[in-house]
């Protein structure tokens, strides 16, 4: 009965110290929301350029060294306790290792995702990246809305042609009507010349 608690006991402790931990990331999740997410916008050669990435507290490089050394340090101290009998430690932390290597792998997947949005005189590019792959939708400026329609949406909506394009996935809904102005600002103060070029065509 000695020799039985003993491995219950370290197993009890380890789902212990892995609550804390889910507590501890969880807090390090919202300090990193509550950060102001900004999008970059620039112009260059008449050209508008909105850059939106997903709001990632480690990029894929840093995420490798912390899975790393979590792993390590995993492995050392369920080594300890093997090498005192307790064995039983092993196949748990190979486990948690694997769950946590499969979770990392999924966030590292998605780290780099963005959308861009390229607006000239003409045309109106939309770039999203998602995972490995790449989505680009060109839409006809010269009759384009910008509509949004508030918090209940998750996405500022392009309209344009009978077209409909959800863009700003990634920008916070307490941002997202700042984004929408911003874009229907620099949008709808181009549209005149173009609609004027598009009807004399």
């Amino acid at each position: 009965m000695i020799w039985c608690s003993k491995p219950l006991d370290h197993i009890m402790r380890g789902w212990e110290r892995f609550g804390a931990a889910v507590l501890l990331v969880g807090e390090l999740q919202n300090r990193v929301c509550s950060v102001r997410y900004k999008w970059t916008h620039s112009q260059q050669n008449g050209e508008h350029h909105w850059m939106l990435k997903r709001n990632c507290a480690l990029s894929p490089k840093q995420l490798a060294y912390c899975f790393c050394g979590l792993g390590l340090l995993s492995f050392l101290v369920a080594s300890f306790f093997a090498s005192q009998g307790v064995w039983m430690v092993l196949p748990f932390t190979c486990l948690e290792v694997t769950v946590l290597g499969v979770a990392f792998f999924v966030y590292a997947r998605h780290a780099a995702d963005y959308e861009k949005i390229i607006f000239s005189p003409g045309r109106l590019v939309v770039e999203r990246a998602l995972g490995k792959g790449l989505d680009r939708v060109e839409l006809e400026p010269a009759w384009l809305r910008v509509e949004y329609g508030g918090p209940q949406d998750s996405s500022v909506t392009l309209v344009a042609a009978g077209a409909r394009l959800a863009v700003g996935r990634y920008v916070p809904a307490a941002q997202r009507l700042e984004f929408a102005r911003e874009l229907r600002e620099t949008l709808v103060r181009r549209l005149p010349d173009m609609r004027q070029r598009k009807h004399e065509d």
